[in-house]
């Protein structure tokens, strides 16, 4: 099964867990903004568990391509690829394998120019994971692998956000302000929300609001 979810923070002795929103969507925050990890040296461990799966190497460069492996008693049972803003964990074990004993995929040392990981988007999978299985701190992943048996060319993968000014218009944190950005506010605007549409922050949605935006959005990015 795919699911494409919305991702609404909340944050708990300085960890951040999500909750799922709605089905289908984008988290949309103005003044976060996907970042560009390239070139970011990170760190990759699996705690908890017996021991039996290790990642390869502990600690990698983030470019082109696949980071690490996840090594199950030596035989790559999983790729973690780290994209500029993204993260996808696959099974390369060519069959079924199980990862129930308490396993816990944790990326450390994201230390992106854009600030602290303030939330996750765009989750999918193909298993029977949900978004809840992804927890953060301000540099740090943490995605609980078990329990659950992986299915062959099974993967979960999601978005990272970061804090910072980014681009105000820029609601869908590709890094640019177009058309999409601009129906996204409108949705927003109709539908009262005020966590989007409030842009003067006074508390309402209304035409000072809207110009306001349509300034931001003549500024570009």
């Amino acid at each position: 099964m795919d699911w494409g979810v919305s991702a609404m923070m909340e944050r708990t002795s300085g960890v951040g867990r999500l909750r799922v929103a709605g089905v289908v969507g984008v988290m949309v925050c103005v003044g976060a903004a996907h970042a560009d990890l390239t070139g970011d040296t990170i760190s990759g461990e699996i705690v908890g568990g017996p021991g039996a799966f290790v990642v390869e190497p502990p600690t990698a460069v983030v470019g082109a391509g696949v980071e690490f492996n996840v090594e199950f008693v030596g035989t790559p049972s999983h790729s973690i690829d780290v994209g500029a803003a993204s993260v996808r964990i696959e099974n390369i074990f060519g069959a079924r394998i199980s990862t129930g004993a308490g396993e816990v995929l944790v990326l450390s040392d994201l230390d992106s120019s854009q600030g602290a990981i303030v939330g996750i988007t765009n989750f999918q999978t193909n298993e029977e994971y949900t978004i809840d299985d992804v927890t953060f701190t301000a540099h740090e992943i943490q995605f609980a692998m078990s329990p659950n048996i992986w299915e062959v060319d099974g993967f979960v993968s999601f978005d990272i956000v970061f804090e910072g000014a980014g681009c105000p218009a820029d609601l869908d944190g590709d890094g640019d302000a177009d058309a999409d950005d601009f129906f996204l506010y409108l949705d927003a605007f109709a539908a009262g929300n005020q966590t989007v549409c409030d842009i003067d922050g006074d508390g309402d949605c209304d035409a000072d609001d809207f110009f306001a935006y349509l300034d931001l959005f003549a500024q570009g990015c």
